[in-house]
């Protein structure tokens, strides 16, 4: 099954949560919990972040904290880093 730019794979039995093997476009291969594949809330194994990222002019640090922060802390944020 596909789900976003991940490749939907076999459980994973060691893990403490209920996971499953996913092979990403761009070849990565990453064990993501199910509930994150089910909500749609992960759609890669992190390449399209890092592309957006790239894309918006954005670093990874930034990228990641803006995700995490709306509206008028926004701005705060990414003053905060070079």
């Amino acid at each position: 099954m596909r789900l976003g730019r991940l490749i939907v794979g076999d459980l994973v039995d060691d893990a403490p949560r209920k996971m499953r093997r996913c092979l990403c476009d761009c070849g990565n291969d990453k064990d993501i919990r199910i509930d994150s594949l089910q909500s749609g809330r992960t759609q890669s194994c992190g390449c399209l972040r890092d592309e957006a990222a790239k894309r918006t002019g954005l670093s990874m640090i930034k990228a990641r904290h803006a995700k995490q922060c709306t509206g008028k802390h926004l701005p705060n944020i990414l003053r905060g880093f070079p």
